[in-house]
């Protein structure tokens, strides 16, 4: 048994759902930030930008709407870090001489929180949708086959059928 007693946790389901969950988000947030890096300095090769910041939206924007609000956060708080040290002199270090680089970073990192909350929110109301879509349109097809009834068996059957296909679709997300 090594590294946190790993043959006991390859079985486990708390182990597997914490890694699909939280860690792999977080790590695929840190990979886009490094990516974006990498795509600033070809851009910052030419020129073509001078406000470091806000090519570090990407990911923040990226990470809230794919994998949530600490994936976002990550992707806030790795973006801050990384512009700082890669490109504020004195450069690959976290120290800061000029007080307005601090100001816009600190600007920057407050607005990368309220967009990764903003983008969040709103990947939870477009699932909302979706589900209300969803069942809006069973209750419509249950509604349909209701009117095609003509006998009281008839109406049984359908409203057996729609009962075990909404019970079984509840069972599945459970």
């Amino acid at each position: 048994s090594w590294w946190f007693g790993r043959a006991q946790t390859d079985h486990d389901p708390r182990f597997a759902t914490l890694m699909r969950n939280s860690v792999l988000p977080i790590l695929k947030t840190l990979a886009l930030v490094g990516l974006t890096t990498i795509v600033y300095f070809v851009i910052d090769s030419y020129g073509l930008l001078n406000f470091v910041p806000v090519v570090y939206m990407i990911p923040v924007v990226i990470a809230a709407t794919r994998w949530g609000t600490l994936p976002a956060i990550v992707a806030s708080v790795a973006s801050f870090l990384t512009s700082d040290y890669f490109f504020y002199p004195p450069y690959y270090s976290f120290v800061m001489e000029n007080a307005q680089e601090v100001v816009d970073l600190l600007i920057f990192l407050f607005a990368a929180l309220v967009v990764s909350n903003l983008a969040t929110r709103l990947r939870g109301e477009l699932d909302a949708s979706h589900s209300r879509e969803t069942e809006l349109s069973n209750l419509y097809t249950f509604s349909r086959r209701l009117a095609a009834c003509f006998t009281a068996p008839d109406l049984v059957v359908a409203i057996q059928e729609h009962l075990s296909t909404i019970l079984g679709r509840q069972a599945v997300l459970i």
